[in-house]
C-alpha cells in the first residue's frame, strides 16, 4: 500500500470527488490511524483544510495521528463521551467526514454534530 496506489487514489477521489473538500473546511476522519484514513487527513491538510480531526482507537493511535500524520486533534472512539469530544473539537460544526472504518457513526449522530457532507 502506498499513496500512489489504491490507498492514495481512494483518499484523493473521496476528498475531491465525493466529499468536495474546500479550503478552510473542518474535516473529520474516522479510521485516521489506518492506511487510507491517514492519507485522507494528510491530503486534506495539504490542500488547505482549516482543521483536520481524526477518530482512532486508543491513546497510542491518537498520538500517532497527531504527531506522525499532522492532524490537529484526534478523538478516541472508545471514549464514553465521543460525541461531546467531537463537539469540543469542532465547535462550529463539521464540513466533511470521511468514514474509513467499520466503527462508524449513525447518520443521526453526524446530523447532531452539524455535519454538512458525510460519507
Amino acid at each position: 500500500m502506498n499513496v500512489l496506489g489504491a490507498t492514495g487514489l481512494t483518499a484523493y477521489f473521496g476528498l475531491f470527488g465525493r466529499w468536495r473538500v474546500q479550503r478552510g473546511d473542518v474535516v473529520v476522519v474516522s479510521g485516521a490511524a489506518g492506511a487510507t484514513g491517514s492519507v485522507v487527513g494528510q491530503i486534506a491538510r495539504a490542500r488547505g483544510a482549516g482543521k483536520v480531526v481524526g477518530i482512532a482507537g486508543g491513546e497510542e493511535k491518537c498520538s500517532e495521528v497527531v504527531e506522525k500524520y499532522g492532524f490537529d486533534e484526534c478523538v478516541d472512539y472508545r471514549e464514553a463521551r465521543l460525541t461531546q469530544r467531537l463537539r469540543e473539537a469542532c465547535p462550529k460544526g463539521i464540513d466533511c467526514t470521511s468514514t474509513m472504518s467499520v466503527a462508524t457513526f449513525s447518520t443521526r449522530r453526524w446530523r447532531t454534530l452539524r455535519c454538512t457532507r458525510a460519507s
